[in-house]
């Protein structure tokens, strides 16, 4: 069976690259497609700006199934591979997936995504210190080999095509002092990301004094998602100026009705 495999070259590139920081989500990103030859729909790297460099944050995936994917990178997370949005969120959420070590794929934590006073739904809130943790972005992107068929070559090489040219999106912080803040929240399709508000109550999780300053600067931009879907993810990146506690957190709602593996670790 004939074999492709993908590279991409890059302009954004970290300053100093560390051997233990090559990012691992972009062969993550597409194991179903290497695996079970599903096509992943739409990929699309998720890049930040973060002290004065620029890092891995992660990938979304816009599944032809009709949910999205999201898939961190961080230096030793082992919490979940990835984050999954079911097509009617609103009556089935989502849910985290933990890859075992023989790589199999286990749905381990479902989510309560509580609907907000403006309309919008608070999905997590990731915390950081600094952009340690955060993997780095290479010159080229390498994909696995994928397998297809041969007499689907055509249509398979533009579906692939299709999927992986799609242009990455770049985070960026408000200029002022403060620990790093990344919230990503689903809203309704068409609303503008500028009228999206920060979801309090991440404070808490993160220990944070209270209450908080009323305005918090942020920038907010959309993942775009195709035009049958009735919702976008809005990622919302802002500064707080008080100490952390630890160098990197999350925090999210979850239905407590589902019960969790107890060899899952929380940071």
């Amino acid at each position: 069976m004939p074999t492709v495999e993908i590279t991409l070259k890059s302009s954004v590139v970290t300053k100093n690259l560390r051997k233990d920081r090559e990012p691992t989500v972009f062969k993550r990103s597409v194991r179903k497609l290497t695996e079970d030859k599903k096509h992943p729909g739409k990929i699309i790297r998720v890049y930040v700006k973060i002290d004065n460099d620029v890092k891995v944050f992660g990938v979304f995936t816009i599944n032809t199934g009709g949910s999205i994917s999201f898939f961190p990178d961080f230096y030793n997370l082992d919490n979940f591979d990835h984050l999954t949005l079911s097509q009617d969120f609103i009556k089935h959420n989502g849910h985290l997936t933990f890859v075992t070590n023989e790589g199999k794929h286990k749905k381990y934590l479902h989510l309560e995504i509580n609907k907000l006073p403006t309309g919008d739904f608070h999905l997590m809130t990731f915390a950081m210190k600094d952009g340690n943790l955060l993997m780095d972005c290479l010159p080229e992107i390498h994909y696995p080999e994928i397998e297809y068929e041969k007499d689907n070559e055509n249509e398979f090489l533009a579906l692939l095509k299709d999927a992986f040219h799609n242009d990455p999106i770049m985070l960026e912080f408000p200029e002022e002092k403060g620990f790093y803040y990344i919230q990503l929240q689903i809203i309704p399709k068409g609303k503008n990301p500028n009228e999206v508000s920060i979801a309090l109550g991440f404070e808490k999780i993160f220990k944070l004094q209270e209450p908080l300053d009323k305005i918090i600067n942020a920038t907010k931009i959309e993942i775009p998602t195709p035009a049958h879907y009735d919702y976008s993810v809005c990622i919302i990146c802002f500064k707080i100026l008080q100490e952390l506690k630890t160098e990197f957190a999350f925090g999210m709602n979850q239905d407590s009705s589902k019960r969790m593996p107890p060899d899952i670790k929380y940071i």
